[in-house]
């Protein structure tokens, strides 16, 4: 082969190679172009993830603002607990309180009715005893004015028979003063 057959059978070769090449170059382009236009589609596609994320993003801080005005209304109710837990403390005490107050009345009512049962008591024996010498005075009283009425009798008829005997001593008639 000479050398302007080696030329041509080289330009031929490098021409099929140069043809192949630049076909399989195109469909390397065509390639690059599909997956250029799918990096496009997967950009867009991010952009709409990264627009969504945006709108989540949003919607975070708009929970994170009610978390921030439930976390308020808690602390709030928390604070209106802690007072209604201390006021329930202290109605607990004042309650135990006045169960002892309570309780101390109790055994204080209790020995004023016993107190008052026995006085009750010695009350109704004073009326009964009372009642029992009452009687007794009468008796003696009856019995006494009989007696001090016998006597009162006697001592006139005494003091009539003395008269009598001064008026017959001394001569004179006897006076009748009864």
């Amino acid at each position: 082969m000479n050398d302007a057959e080696l030329i041509a059978l080289l330009d031929s070769r490098f021409d099929t190679l140069t043809r192949t090449m630049n076909s399989q170059f195109e469909q390397v382009d065509k390639r690059f172009e599909q997956v250029d236009q799918r990096f496009e589609q997967v950009d867009q596609r991010f952009e709409q993830v990264d627009q969504r994320f945006e709108q989540v993003d949003k919607r975070f801080e708009q929970v994170d603002k009610r978390f921030e005005q439930v976390d308020q209304r808690f602390g709030r109710i928390e604070g209106r607990f802690d007072r209604l837990e201390g006021r329930t403390e202290e109605m607990e005490t004042g309650l135990r309180h006045a169960f002892v107050q309570i309780e101390s009345l109790r055994d204080e009512t209790r020995r004023i009715i016993e107190a008052v049962i026995l006085v009750d008591e010695k009350l109704e024996r004073f009326r009964r005893d009372t009642a029992r010498d009452f009687e007794e005075m009468k008796s003696f009283n009856r019995v006494s004015f009989r007696q001090i009425e016998e006597h009162s009798r006697n001592f006139d008829q005494r003091l009539t028979n003395v008269e009598t005997r001064v008026a017959a001593l001394e001569g004179r008639p006897p006076t009748s003063a009864s």
